[in-house]
C-alpha cells in the first residue's frame, strides 16, 4: 500500500522530485515506509486548503465518513468560497 501511495504522490512530478524523494527515504528516520509515503503525500500538496483537510482527515481515523470530514472542514473555515453542501462535498 505504501508503494502505491508513494507512486501516486509522485505520479506527475519531475525527475528531480523523484530523486529528492529517494534521498529522503534513504536518509530519513521513518518508523516505516507508510510514514514516508504519508509525509510525501502531504508535502506535495500545493494548496493550503488541501493540506488542512489532509491533517483533519488524518486525525479523524480510518473509519471517517466524507460527510463528517466535510462538516469539520466547513466548521473550521477551511473551505473558502463554498456556498452549498454539494460544493463542500465535492471539494472534500
Amino acid at each position: 500500500m505504501s508503494i502505491v501511495t508513494t507512486a501516486r504522490a509522485l505520479k506527475d512530478q519531475s525527475q528531480s522530485v523523484w530523486e529528492d524523494a529517494l534521498c529522503n527515504l534513504e536518509r530519513g528516520n521513518f518508523t516505516g515506509t507508510s510514514d514516508f509515503s504519508t509525509k510525501l503525500s502531504y508535502d506535495l500538496l500545493e494548496d493550503e486548503e488541501l493540506k488542512r483537510a489532509f491533517l483533519v482527515s488524518a486525525g479523524m481515523g480510518p473509519d471517517t465518513l466524507i460527510m463528517d470530514l466535510m462538516k469539520h472542514c466547513v466548521g473550521l473555515g477551511f473551505l473558502q468560497r463554498v456556498y452549498t453542501v454539494k460544493e463542500a462535498r465535492d471539494r472534500v
